[in-house]
């Protein structure tokens, strides 16, 4: 997930990377827009966000089952794909608000390798401890 755009009120991410549907791998990208608005409080400060999300599978088998799925069942389609952008928006809040255990969370897993590990600290970490002047 690299963050492409950061402006106050908006943020867009370029993800890539891989999907596992029923069994099967595919690759894929997505661009991601998060609109939101900070609303501060005297007790709790709370940000109302909306999520829009580009979905690009590199699968022409893929491609044409969804397009069949989507004219079949759009309802059902626009649920799957609004939970995968909140999944996606849930991640880029976590990694904005709390880089290092976001780092932690994921070093923890084990689904990903040193050279990702790598790649996330060089992207989000050391932006973060700038941003902290640590």
């Amino acid at each position: 997930m690299e963050l492409v755009s950061s402006i106050q009120g908006r943020r867009v991410y370029f993800v890539s990377g891989h999907f596992d549907i029923l069994k099967m791998r595919f690759y894929g990208h997505v661009v991601l827009l998060m609109s939101y608005i900070e609303r501060p409080n005297e007790a709790v400060a709370s940000v109302d966000s909306t999520a829009t999300s580009y979905i690009k599978v590199n699968s022409a088998f893929v491609g044409f089952f969804a397009k069949i799925a989507a004219f079949l069942f759009p309802r059902k389609v626009d649920e799957r794909i609004g939970r995968f952008a909140n999944a996606f928006r849930r991640v880029a809040v976590a990694v904005h608000n709390d880089p290092a255990g976001a780092y932690r969370r994921l070093a923890a897993s084990g689904e990903v390798g040193s050279q990702e590990l790598k790649e996330f600290a060089g992207m989000f970490l050391k932006r973060a401890q700038g941003s902290t002047g640590t």
